[in-house]
């Protein structure tokens, strides 16, 4: 039996090896619907029930920074220097998280509990894309920014019909009448790693 050259080695003639590039597309797209799932559910769990549940907390802290970090690091975007990727991920978690818990504990009323704990969760992950603490500093901003004007987006399209909503389901499911900020947070950092240089692009 001869022997034949594939694109990454020798293999025998008649048998295929699966190209690396279409694995990479697989784990690219199974990473994307995981990443999508999460946050559609957490945006339909905010909406209609105003929090974010500790197990679907968990799940982004536990699955999806790792495994977001392990696609950045394949693809060789994820910083040379560990330190400075470690860095990166710990000020994109302090000025997110920190600023929310500021703004938690001078005004409970302002955001729930749930709010602060995915600020830490996005935060690392707008972090993880920056790759730098500069960097990081400069995209958890914008991150701020949008999430903040965003809401106030949502806030105001939703004024009337999320004040009679909430009324009429107090009696029954207790939801306040307030503004979801998840989903806002969550898009907010869609848009940052949208343009903060395509690192999440199709290998």
């Amino acid at each position: 039996m001869g022997w034949g050259v594939t694109e990454i080695g020798l293999s025998p003639i008649g048998q295929h090896r699966i190209d690396p590039v279409y694995l990479d597309r697989v784990f690219y797209y199974l990473v994307v619907l995981l990443v999508l799932g999460w946050s559609g559910t957490g945006c339909w769990l905010d909406v209609t029930r105003r929090r974010l549940p500790n197990w679907w907390l968990k799940l982004g802290r536990v699955c999806l920074i790792p495994i977001t970090g392990m696609v950045l690091q394949h693809k060789g975007t994820l910083a040379d220097d560990l330190a400075s990727a470690v860095a990166a991920i710990g000020t994109g978690i302090g000025l997110w998280f920190g600023l929310y818990v500021a703004v938690f504990i001078i005004n409970p009323h302002s955001m729930g509990a749930g709010d602060v704990k995915l600020a830490a969760i996005l935060g690392g992950g707008v972090g993880l894309v920056s790759g730098e603490p500069v960097a990081a500093a400069i995209w958890i901003a914008v991150a701020i920014l949008s999430a903040a004007g965003l809401t106030l987006l949502i806030a105001v399209v939703t004024a009337g019909k999320r004040g009679w909503g909430d009324r009429r389901k107090a009696k029954t499911a207790r939801v306040p009448a307030s503004v979801p900020h998840g989903p806002a947070m969550l898009a907010a950092t869609a848009i940052v790693w949208g343009i903060s240089g395509g690192h999440l692009q199709v290998p």
